[in-house]
C-alpha cells in the first residue's frame, strides 16, 4: 500500500482506490443477479421432501442447448439455485428423480413473475395426487417472492421399478 502512495497516486485517490478494493472483498465471490427456492411439498401430508435432487432449466426446457442446474434439498425440502447475471426469461423446474413425481404444474414459469411474487404451483387433478386433505395443505402455503413450490408425491416401490 505505501509503494501505491510512494509512487506518485494522489492520496484520495489511493483512499478510494482501498476503499474498491475493500469493498470488493466484503461482497466476495462472483456476483448473482439473484436466488431461487424451490421447496418440494409432500402432497399427501403437507410436510417437507428433504434430500431430494432436483433441476432447474434456465429457459427454455425444451431445447436441447438449455442449461440444467441441480441441487440437492435440505431437510426443509428447499433447494436454492443462483441464476446467472443476465436471467433467463423463464425457468423450469425438473423434480422427477426417480423417487418423486411431481402433483403441480406449469413447470415453466416466467423468471419476472417468480423473483416478483413468487409461485405456488397448482396441483393436477390425478387419482395419484388428489386427496380431500389437499385443500388445508394448500392453504399453508403463500407466495413469496424468489419461491417455488411444487408439491410432489413419494413414488411406490413398483413405480420406481417402471422407470
Amino acid at each position: 500500500m505505501h509503494m501505491l502512495h510512494g509512487h506518485g497516486i494522489p492520496s484520495m485517490t489511493f483512499r478510494a482506490l482501498l476503499f474498491t478494493v475493500g469493498l470488493a472483498m466484503l461482497c466476495g465471490g462472483p456476483s448473482f443477479a439473484a436466488d431461487i427456492h424451490v421447496r418440494l411439498v409432500e402432497i399427501r401430508n403437507g410436510r417437507p421432501a428433504g434430500g431430494e435432487k432436483i433441476g432447474l432449466y434456465l429457459g427454455d426446457a425444451s431445447r436441447p442447448s438449455t442449461q440444467r442446474v441441480e441441487a440437492k434439498t435440505s431437510p426443509d425440502g428447499i433447494a436454492v439455485f443462483h441464476l446467472p447475471e443476465h436471467k433467463p426469461g423463464q425457468i423450469g423446474v425438473d423434480s422427477e428423480n426417480g423417487h418423486i413425481r411431481a402433483c403441480s404444474g406449469p413447470f415453466m414459469l416466467s423468471t419476472f413473475e417468480v423473483l416478483q411474487k413468487g409461485v405456488v404451483s397448482k396441483i393436477e387433478d390425478r387419482p395419484d395426487c388428489t386427496d380431500k386433505r389437499n385443500a388445508k395443505i394448500l392453504r399453508q402455503f403463500k407466495e413469496k417472492p424468489g419461491e417455488i413450490v411444487v408439491f410432489v408425491r413419494r413414488l411406490r416401490w413398483w413405480e420406481r421399478g417402471l422407470r
